[in-house]
């Protein structure tokens, strides 16, 4: 997806600002554990890219397709109250 239609699909400006900024730096920070929690080792590069470290994409791919495929759904629900306790929303 062109960076244009992202900007503005979650209505940023089209240039970085300070925000944008920390967020791309943080992202390798809030990544690489949430890959590890789904078996995939990372690494990332000078640029804070972050890679599987096979180097091979389809290992991300299968480790969210699985992960999706164990999660409960539940569609057309109707939600009436929301709870958080610890860190999770419930």
């Amino acid at each position: 997806m062109p960076r244009t239609d992202l900007a503005e699909r979650l209505r940023l400006p089209e240039t970085e600002n300070a925000i944008y900024r920390i967020s791309k730096a943080r992202a390798g920070a809030l990544l690489q554990p949430f890959f590890g929690y789904l078996g995939v080792l990372t690494k990332s590069d000078e640029e804070g890219r972050i890679y599987p470290y096979s180097e091979y994409a389809p290992d991300v791919v299968e480790a969210l397709t699985s992960k999706l495929e164990s999660a409960d759904w539940l569609l057309s629900s109707r939600l009436t109250s929301v709870k958080y306790a610890k860190g999770v929303f419930f």
